[in-house]
């Protein structure tokens, strides 16, 4: 026995139709994923030779309501609502007997686009996992294509927004029986209230499609991976609340993100809750006046770029506790200024420094990583004498690192203070250059 399900558009005034079947479903596939029946057994709708056919139920959509399809059963004359999708009419004619067996979520998801399957499983994970994603505890992870492909449906059946509105949305009420739609509300409401996003571009046939983050107004961490930035919009309505930025594989100057805010082109303005920005792994060969818009950040990550002077732009970041600028190209030490008091962490490993001039100033300095530069003789480490603070100094990878007196000559270029800190450094163990005690 087969089944058939077909959807066309109602032109009638009384938006009643028979239609015939176009689309043919296997009747003992659907028995076995609805009710778990086992192949080969014999459906309970099945006519024993004699019995009289059962009457057919006719389903159809009311024209005063518009919200849903009734069915019309000869035999009781019951007429119960069954889900109605906005914007489709379905119509399909199937044996009274077989109704038991279909159950109003399999008829839906049978009828949805295959687009909107996205909804059902986002949304069913959401309501599983959905406490960690709302209390930060967890990031939520999509696709740049699942985004674009959320924001199409929400636009179609919850109404189009903009970057001109702010703020969350109410959505307006839908009966209980429509559970596309109330999934629907149920996703897009989650997603207002995400504190941790990150989006995952991958790349496809033809160009990029606009991402929109607009659903996302409690973002407080935002994490971006080979996101094209003049594709990305909404970025402008939440940038101010941002904490934690990461951006990697996107962009080649900062000001593309923290100037112009990818594809919103807005002016200029400070991000005043940003407190940690990662753009390792990117390909930024110089840095940008636009970092003076991060006045409160604390976190730096540039590692991993192309950058070979870093000039005056990190003068401005007077809350810096932690800076890391390894595997690059810079030949000199970044120049901090009175940026450098809060400065605690520096991470410049994997550069071309030949010398360690302008560490001098660094006098709060805990954590020194100059590991595999080309720091030739002893005498360049001269500036570690005024870092009282130094805790922890690696030199691995160095020329001056094979010395046979590497160790003691070392310490002769230690502050006082940091050389007391340090009893046991001449026992320490080769790899780790004097990882002295906190």
């Amino acid at each position: 026995m087969r089944l058939s399900l077909t959807s066309r558009k109602f032109h009638s005034a009384k938006h009643r139709f028979l239609v015939q079947a176009a689309n043919e479903v296997s009747f003992s596939s659907l028995v076995h994923q609805g009710r778990g029946q086992t192949p080969g057994s014999t459906p309970p709708t099945e006519r024993r030779p004699g019995q009289p056919a059962r009457p057919r139920l006719l389903l159809t959509r009311p024209h005063d309501s518009g919200r849903g399809f009734r069915r019309r059963d000869a035999l009781s004359g019951r007429v119960p609502r069954l889900p109605f999708l906005p914007g489709r009419d379905f119509l399909c004619i199937i044996d009274a007997g077989l109704w038991s067996w279909l159950r109003p979520r399999r008829l839906v998801t049978m009828t949805t686009a295959p687009r909107d399957s996205v909804v059902w499983k986002l949304a069913g994970l959401l309501r599983e996992s959905g406490d960690a994603v709302l209390s930060g505890c967890s990031t939520l992870s999509l696709l740049t294509g699942t985004l674009q492909q959320l924001n199409r449906i929400f636009e179609l059946y919850l109404g189009p927004w903009g970057p001109g509105q702010t703020g969350f949305v109410a959505l307006p009420s839908h009966p209980a029986d429509s559970p596309i739609i109330l999934q629907l509300q149920f996703l897009f409401d989650v997603l207002q209230k995400t504190l941790s996003l990150k989006l995952v571009y991958v790349p496809g046939p033809g160009l990029p499609g606009p991402i929109k983050i607009f659903p996302f107004k409690s973002l407080r961490q935002l994490e971006l991976r080979g996101v094209p930035l003049h594709c990305l919009y909404g970025l402008r309505a939440i940038y101010s609340q941002l904490e934690t930025l990461i951006c990697s594989r996107s962009i080649q100057a900062l000001e593309e993100l923290l100037s112009a805010c990818g594809g919103d082109l807005c002016s200029a303005l400070p991000w005043l809750a940003l407190l940690s920005a990662d753009f390792s792994y990117n390909a930024l060969t110089a840095l940008d006046s636009s970092l003076r818009l991060l006045s409160a950040l604390r976190f730096l990550n540039l590692s991993h770029n192309q950058v070979q002077d870093c000039k005056g732009f990190l003068l401005d970041l007077s809350e810096l506790c932690h800076l890391d600028i390894s595997y690059n190209r810079l030949h000199l030490v970044p120049r901090m200024g009175p940026s450098g008091a809060a400065l605690g962490i520096l991470i410049l490993r994997g550069n071309e420094l030949q010398s360690l001039r302008g560490l001098e100033q660094l006098r709060n300095l805990r954590h020194l990583d100059v590991a595999y530069n080309l720091l030739e003789g002893h005498r360049e480490l001269s500036p570690l004498w005024l870092l009282t603070e130094l805790r922890k100094l690696y030199l691995e990878g160095n020329p001056l690192w094979f010395h046979p007196e590497h160790r003691a000559t070392t310490v002769q270029y230690l502050s006082p203070r940091a050389r007391d800190a340090a009893p046991g450094v001449s026992d320490c163990p080769v790899s780790l250059c004097f990882p002295f005690p906190a």
